[in-house]
């Protein structure tokens, strides 16, 4: 039996509150997340092809999909913060290195 288009917007809901729920610094929990929401948005799309929503399920979809788009945000945020851990951490190893290499020549 196919869903309704309220039964699929409330699983959307649902996948969409277990993804922004999720720290967007664990890629993994989120990628996982962010499947089980995407297949989500394809249920309640195929059924708007042979629905009608109501002015409600407009404004709830609407709201999923700005709380997304905040969601993104906060991933960029996470990987752009990721990227400069790393980068520093690139940093202070080759500054250990460069000091070691210095030590052992003088030693």
């Amino acid at each position: 039996m196919i869903p309704d288009l309220e039964t699929a917007i409330q699983r959307l809901e649902a996948t969409h509150r277990n993804l922004v729920g999720e720290n967007p610094e664990d890629f993994d929990v989120a990628g996982n997340a962010a499947s089980e929401r995407g297949l989500a948005i394809v249920a309640v799309v195929d059924l708007l092809k042979l629905e009608e929503p109501s002015t409600k399920q407009i404004a709830r979809l609407k709201y999923v999909n700005l709380d997304g788009v905040l969601y993104l945000e906060r991933v960029r945020l996470a990987r752009q913060a990721l990227r400069g851990e790393l980068a520093a951490a690139g940093q202070h190893s080759r500054v250990v290195s460069g000091y070691q290499s210095g030590s052992a020549n003088q030693g």
